[in-house]
């Protein structure tokens, strides 16, 4: 899975006639097709992986762990539905609706690149620098900032707050 999705990237990033945000969809669709190809495999007669049955301990009619996160499965099922009504409604706003609010874009932006991306706050850097370089700032500001959020500690989400401000002032960095 690696391997195709290097060879994906680098064909879309390398070709005209493709846009090199959609490279941003490879990994999560091969998560897919792995998972896919994983639950086939295993209703397999002779499966080629080797799947084990839970460890020790689990058991599967037990709510222990459940209870241990501490909230109900129907409010997990909410909190997911509601991320996914606002992604929907935040790309739909600014992509599809055209509606010219750069207050928006900010958080448009923002948070679709934290849902898509799996990983750490520097796996989020490519994606970052295509969508704001240099429609918000220059190639130099934005690795002044990354230095500035590298240096302070915490998370790297500082470094969102940095490029909103750029952009848009105080407003923009508080979106």
């Amino acid at each position: 899975l690696c391997l195709i999705s290097t060879l994906v990237a680098i064909l879309i990033n390398g070709d005209e006639r493709i846009t090199p945000t959609v490279s941003q969809y490879v990994y999560p669709c091969l998560l897919v097709f792995g998972g896919l190809v994983t639950l086939l495999d295993s209703k397999r007669e002779k499966p080629f992986g080797t799947y084990k049955s839970a460890s020790k301990g689990w058991d599967a009619e037990s709510d222990v762990t459940m209870k241990r996160i501490g909230i109900p499965l129907w409010v997990g099922g909410l909190i997911f539905f509601l991320w996914a009504v606002v992604l929907t409604v935040s790309i739909l706003l600014v992509d599809r609706a055209g509606i010219d609010n750069v207050y928006l874009e900010i958080f448009e932006v923002m948070y679709r690149i934290g849902s898509l991306i799996f990983g750490g706050g520097q796996v989020v850097l490519p994606m970052l620098q295509t969508e704001v370089v240099p429609y918000w700032m220059t190639k130099d500001q934005f690795f002044q900032g990354l230095g500035l959020a590298q240096s302070m500690p915490g998370p790297l989400f500082n470094f969102s707050a940095y490029l909103g401000a750029v952009y848009q002032g105080v407003a923009g960095g508080l979106v």
